[in-house]
């Protein structure tokens, strides 16, 4: 099977297309960079172009490829394994998801920040209290995040990002300051045929960001938490009735320590997820055989063995223990081959 990856040039990217070969598949890696496609030449043919008509199936990794791909989808002959559009729009904007989980009674209300910005900061000051989390209502990688202790931080962190010509529309929400959580899925029409939760420990350079937060990790490790898993499920369906496609749902643990929904992303793989192929279940391979129409067994919740760490770093390569694996020694080899 021929596969593009369209947006191959980051990390998530380079992961699919190492994924994709893993399995056989031939691979396409197209991005607007063609200096970062280097990443991408041991896995796959690279091209600067997009969309070769010899693709049999195209996935999209960057959240603005998918939503461009999702929008144009019926002009292509190649398949494609997406969600509905108008589902897609409503996972990259973390004020509608938000606020149907809110009026779902899965999380509290967000504030959206109008343009008299002290007035509506003590507005979210008094409905969530203090600490809160700020964020921009769209982006990836805790774009724009931080925590507001005081209102003199978010209203200057608002300023600054204006100085600096970034139009940002923002969102106050509940600070949640548990454990971190990604519950990452594929859906066919409705039915789940894979998943598997992690918890992140360590942030890649937190100390590059004033939350702490960059959005990917170092370490993370595989749980198996019927609490996590069943507010996930709970919040994507709330968002989709009838998934179809890749879907990641970020959650944190409130104070209560009851896991809430943050966000989803939808139509791609989180950065670290390809790399679990390692471990035996090729989630992206099972995505481009069910586009094709090919038959992938169900293989239900909890895919990965319960206590397995991933530890990765730039220039450092990625290794697997714990969790039952054999030493570090033969971890690394594996995860490296």
């Amino acid at each position: 099977m021929i596969v593009e990856v369209m947006g191959a040039g980051g990390p998530a990217g380079v992961n699919v297309c190492r994924a994709l070969h893993m399995a056989g598949h031939k691979v396409i890696a197209t991005d607007e960079n063609l200096a970062h496609l280097v990443w991408c030449a041991p896995y796959a043919d690279i091209s600067q172009g997009v969309f070769p008509e010899e693709a049999d199936v195209v996935w999209a990794q960057p959240d603005s490829m998918v939503r461009w791909l999702s929008e144009d989808r019926e002009m292509f002959k190649a398949k494609m394994l997406l969600p509905p559009h108008e589902v897609i729009l409503t996972c990259q904007d973390k004020f509608q998801t938000a606020d149907k989980w809110a009026m779902a009674g899965l999380r509290s209300e967000p504030v959206w920040i109008g343009e008299e910005i002290a007035d509506w900061l003590h507005i979210a000051k008094d409905r969530l209290g203090l600490p809160l989390w700020l964020r921009s209502r769209t982006g990836a990688g805790a774009y724009a995040a931080t925590k507001v202790d005081d209102l003199r931080t978010g209203y200057h962190w608002i300023r600054y990002w204006e100085t600096r010509g970034e139009k940002i529309a923002w969102v106050a929400e509940e600070y949640l300051p548990g454990p971190d959580y990604c519950w990452t899925s594929l859906w066919f029409e409705g039915e789940r045929v894979a998943a598997f939760t992690r918890r992140r420990d360590e942030w890649l350079y937190p100390q590059n960001s004033p939350s702490g937060i960059t959005g990917t990790p170092t370490i993370a490790t595989i749980v198996h938490s019927p609490a996590v898993r069943s507010m996930a499920r709970e919040a994507l369906l709330e968002i989709d009735s009838k998934p179809h496609g890749a879907y990641a749902v970020d959650l944190r643990k409130d104070k209560a320590g009851i896991p809430r929904p943050t966000e989803i992303n939808a139509g791609r793989w989180p950065t670290t997820s390809p790399l679990y192929t390692d471990l035996g279940a090729n989630l992206p391979d099972m995505a481009v055989r069910l586009a094709m129409g090919d038959y992938v067994p169900r293989l239900g919740e909890d895919i990965y063995p319960e206590g397995v760490r991933l530890h990765r770093h730039i220039d450092c390569g990625h290794v697997f223990t714990g969790g039952g694996l054999r030493p570090v020694e033969r971890a690394v080899r594996h995860a490296h081959a």
